[in-house]
């Protein structure tokens, strides 16, 4: 059977079941069984203020499982303000009702708030769990690496080429300038316009005309090398 018009929804959106869901299910217990970790950020929630004045502001449980959800999946402050309003099995995550919608300049100035040292205690207590569980024995460190931006270009054949000829030249001017006395030619503007033009060619035909001439190229700086040594 289908229906031309959607029925009147309900007020409460259930819960989808899938790995994800499983997941913070899981770190929902851990959590529960581990209420100290509540009290340690709420010690830095109301660090130097009275907690009985002022607006009412995100309880510290709630700001303590907004941070795991941002660690776990990489969210930004924005994500997390989308995705805390437009997902009920998050909200229920992080211990929100319907009427609880953060913004993302609240949240972040709650994580902030945070001490490192705070989060290396409950650092520990979660490896201390998992060590009474059963679940992990503590005597191996897994880290993962993390990516950064660099200066080094992406290492294509044509660019490598071009880094040769313009390092090798760099190396043959020097070496004239002290000991030896080896006639060469520059090539390197020729070479990184040849780099450039393998970059952008259009059609294998041209690109392989433009390789075989910064191969020559390549080969000729590298003679002079050579012939340096």
């Amino acid at each position: 059977m289908r229906r031309a018009l959607q029925p009147q929804l309900s007020f409460t959106a259930p819960l989808t079941h899938n790995d994800r869901l499983a997941e913070l299910q899981q770190i929902d217990k851990i959590l529960d069984e581990n209420p100290h970790l509540v009290e340690l950020v709420y010690a830095d929630l109301v660090r130097d203020i009275d907690p009985k004045k002022g607006r009412t502001g995100l309880a510290a449980e709630t700001v303590l499982r907004i941070l795991i959800l941002k660690q776990t999946y990489d969210f930004t402050y924005e994500d997390l303000e989308f995705y805390l309003g437009d997902s009920p099995t998050l909200r229920w995550f992080c211990r929100l009702d319907c009427t609880e919608l953060p913004k993302k300049s609240p949240m972040q100035r709650d994580i902030k708030k945070l001490q490192p040292e705070t989060l290396k205690a409950a650092a520990c207590a979660v490896v201390r769990y998992a060590m009474e569980q059963g679940i992990e024995n503590g005597r191996k460190v897994r880290s993962d690496c993390t990516a950064v931006e660099t200066m080094i270009h992406q290492p294509t054949d044509s660019s490598l080429l071009a880094d040769c000829v313009r390092v090798l030249t760099r190396l043959l001017i020097a070496a004239n300038k002290s000991t030896a006395q080896v006639a060469f030619s520059n090539h390197t503007r020729r070479a990184n316009r040849r780099a450039k033009a393998i970059e952008y060619a259009r059609g294998r035909g041209r690109r392989k005309r433009l390789y075989r001439d910064l191969l020559k190229i390549t080969g000729k700086t590298v003679g002079y090398a050579e012939r340096a040594i």
